[in-house]
């Protein structure tokens, strides 16, 4: 332990358990349709100083996740479903100063296993019944830079890219620059920025949706 180093441990554990709320005649049936969520994670950060100019630092991370559906007494379709998500992955940054700049440049690894149960029945439609694993992965570079030209201009400039699989592969570099300029006899602040962003799809129910049984 030093003055230079900083540790941040954080964790959680929630849950929560609701029904979903009947019209007269469903609670006349007896339906009484549940859903239970469960979910933990963790947080390891470090931060290492070096110097008055640059600047380590790692993050590791883990969130958990599971849902569970009880719909048996449902009409006029009855269903389950149980489905667990998991994302672990970390991130290790620098960044250092020189002068009117700020540079930052960092990588960043996900690993998220996903696995979905449903099966759905009713009195007039045949069974149905699916059942998914897979394990997505997603690795990520980034620079960017934050320059203050002056004391009422700053200009920040960074790209990011991405590389993602889960039920299918893409990869994006997303550019963003942005600018603020400070009016000081108003003290008003001008901002203009440009900026795209790559975006993966959700992770629940995706393999569900994207299955050749529910199409």
């Amino acid at each position: 332990r030093s003055d230079r180093d900083f540790v941040r441990v954080i964790a959680s554990l929630n849950a929560s358990r609701f029904q979903t709320p009947n019209r007269p005649e469903a609670q006349a049936r007896g339906e009484d349709v549940t859903q239970e969520l469960r979910d933990n994670s963790q947080t390891i950060t470090w931060l290492r100083q070096f110097g008055d100019a640059m600047a380590l630092n790692v993050v590791a991370y883990r969130r958990a996740a599971t849902a569970d559906l009880d719909a048996r007494t449902a009409f006029p379709l009855a269903a389950t479903q149980t489905r667990t998500l998991d994302h672990q992955g970390g991130q290790a940054s620098l960044s250092y100063s020189a002068g009117a700049h700020r540079f930052k440049a960092g990588v960043q690894v996900d690993r998220n296993p996903v696995s979905e149960d449903f099966r759905m029945h009713g009195a007039s439609v045949s069974p149905f019944a699916f059942s998914g694993a897979r394990v997505g992965r997603t690795a990520a570079a980034f620079v960017q830079d934050t320059w203050a030209p002056t004391d009422a201009l700053r200009v920040n400039v960074g790209v990011r890219y991405d590389n993602y699989r889960l039920v299918i592969a893409d990869r994006a570099v997303s550019p963003r620059v942005g600018a603020a300029y400070t009016v000081a006899q108003t003290h008003t602040v001008l901002r203009g920025s440009y900026s795209r962003i790559f975006m993966p799809p959700f992770s629940e129910n995706l393999l569900l949706s994207s299955s050749p049984q529910a199409r």
